[in-house]
């Protein structure tokens, strides 16, 4: 899996960001909590949506099986050059 097609993937229409914005809804949910580890950087990155794909592929290749979740804003667009 490769940066382009992680970018085109998450990377919404402003039709679909508004539709979605327009169907939030907040949830609880009960159930059992799980352990979690939090990885951020210290230093601001130039491209912090090619950092963000780099540490989820290290986490994957690096740790033990579990689930990633990253969390990016959705206000920026993303332009990646070859």
């Amino acid at each position: 899996m490769d940066a382009e097609f992680l970018r085109d993937f998450f990377n919404l229409s402003e039709k679909k960001e508004q539709d979605r914005k327009s169907t939030s809804v907040i949830m609880s949910m009960q159930g059992r909590t799980h352990p979690i580890d939090i990885f951020y950087v210290e230093e601001a990155v130039a491209d912090y949506v090619k950092a963000t794909i780099d540490t989820v592929i290290k986490i994957h290749e690096n740790e033990p099986f579990g689930d990633i979740l990253a969390f990016l804003t959705s206000q920026v667009r993303y332009i990646y050059k070859d």
